[in-house]
């Protein structure tokens, strides 16, 4: 405890920030210590303080310090960095209860939405496809439909990493969205069947057309070839070219 607060003391008297006597950094490496030697409430009393720097490196570590001790009893803490946090402090308390998460703490954080910026919920639900909680399908399909584009773009990401009929039919709409590139990327990289999803897109118009008939010919689907040749003479001549261009890699022999 003596050398607790002797290092607080000199971390305090340099603001906290990095200097030759790296006071800073051995409070901190110290708390860490004591959460593993028994002295885990001591350290989140300390660290609790620390969540008050200016610092985002300080109150992430000090966060850091209090999940490992807390586990989701810290939640609250999590909750305040995404609400509250820059990029960086978000990202490191999302990382930090990643160890401890379950279905209960998705659940937890995706109710808190309405206190969140745009900008921290794309980081949720990136998260959310990082983590594949698949529990969250139906706020990830939700974002890729977002009409702000951080969102919708992390939806998309998280979209295809979760996989799923769901979430496929949330990419399939969207390749005739203003993502429709990034939702075709996804679809291309995506695990599991898409065959359906673009027999559907194919009944589309436009920009979601040529993007299913790309995909038709990326991932050579034969069970869309009639509706490949049906388009052969759409009037539209961006959807007849991708037709053309498809039904050279589906009649392409294996």
């Amino acid at each position: 405890a003596a050398s607790a607060k002797a290092l607080e003391a000199a971390a305090r008297a340099v603001d906290y920030g990095c200097d030759e006597t790296a006071a800073t950094d051995s409070y901190l490496r110290l708390l860490d210590r004591m959460v593993d030697e028994g002295a885990a409430r001591d350290a989140v009393k300390a660290a609790k303080r620390l969540l008050k720097c200016e610092r985002a490196n300080v109150r992430g570590a000090a966060l850091e310090v209090i999940v490992r001790a807390e586990g989701t009893r810290a939640m609250p803490y999590v909750l305040a960095a995404l609400e509250k946090g820059d990029i960086q402090y978000r990202n490191a308390a999302l990382r930090y209860i990643g160890d401890k998460a379950d279905d209960a703490v998705y659940a937890t954080i995706a109710a808190d939405r309405k206190r969140l910026s745009d900008e921290a919920w794309a980081d949720v639900i990136e998260w959310f496809g990082v983590r594949h909680a698949a529990s969250q399908t139906g706020a990830v399909t939700e974002a890729v439909g977002s009409s702000n584009d951080a969102v919708a773009l992390a939806g998309i990401r998280a979209a295809g990493r979760l996989g799923g009929d769901e979430a496929l039919a949330a990419l399939i709409a969207a390749l005739g969205g203003p993502h429709s590139d990034a939702a075709a990327q996804t679809l291309l990289a995506f695990n599991g069947r898409i065959d359906e999803g673009v027999v559907k897109a194919l009944d589309g118009r436009g920009t979601m057309q040529v993007q299913a008939l790309n995909l038709a010919a990326a991932r050579r689907i034969d069970a869309v070839a009639d509706k490949v040749f049906a388009l052969l003479d759409a009037p539209d001549a961006a959807v007849s070219e991708a037709a053309y261009r498809a039904l050279a890699s589906i009649a392409a022999p294996a």
